[in-house]
């Protein structure tokens, strides 16, 4: 895919993490690796729920920006150690989805409960609370990323962050975006079933 479509996925993909309530406000950021050097990420400051595929910027594997108007995602450098770790990484989304935000919060790893989260995600970690943007986040996101290296050639990677959200791994975008909905549908289904009080265990 060439840099205009992969811009234009990048922004389509972000409405939808938007659109289904996966993410609010400006929070959140959505990338696609373009080469083994550049990856185009969302700017800081832009709702994933109106960004447009000309607001997006490209940015190198530090996370420091090479072409765009704006200043790229506080969550760069997070993206950047994903794709680090993960040669075959082709996409990364963060997000605040609500179910699995309660779990990050609450510091509780999400279990396989349904056929589909055990076939196509797996567990889901949580890593202890760290600040946003930092470079602590993003070589500790990038160690667990590089810890799940395997799963990745099976299906997605899902990652919770401690009191922040989730961050979703596929080898495409779109994979990425199957594997933040069904981190939100697990949570929903744990949540649920404790409230009839039959939580798995």
């Amino acid at each position: 895919m060439d840099e205009r479509s992969l811009r234009e996925e990048v922004a389509r993909i972000s409405r939808m993490v938007y659109e289904r309530g996966l993410t609010s406000a400006s929070g959140g950021n959505a990338s696609a690796r373009l080469s083994e050097r550049e990856f185009i990420i969302k700017p800081s400051g832009f709702s994933m729920g109106d960004v447009k595929g000309e607001d997006l910027v490209v940015v190198d594997m530090r996370g420091e920006l090479l072409r765009g108007a704006h200043r790229p995602s506080s969550e760069a450098r997070m993206h950047a150690a994903i794709y680090g770790a993960l040669p075959e990484a082709g996409g990364v989304i963060h997000a605040h989805p609500p179910a699995a935000l309660a779990f990050a919060v609450a510091m509780v790893p999400l279990k396989p409960v349904t056929e589909q989260s055990e076939w196509y995600l797996g567990e889901v970690p949580v890593i202890p609370r760290i600040r946003f943007g930092t470079e602590e986040l993003a070589k500790a996101v990038g160690e667990v990323a590089r810890s799940k290296a395997a799963e990745l050639k099976a299906h997605g990677i899902g990652i919770l962050l401690g009191g922040h959200g989730a961050v979703a791994i596929g080898k495409s975008l779109r994979e990425a975006f199957f594997s933040m909905e069904l981190i939100e549908e697990t949570a929903r289904a744990i949540l649920g079933a404790a409230a009839l009080g039959r939580a798995p265990r």
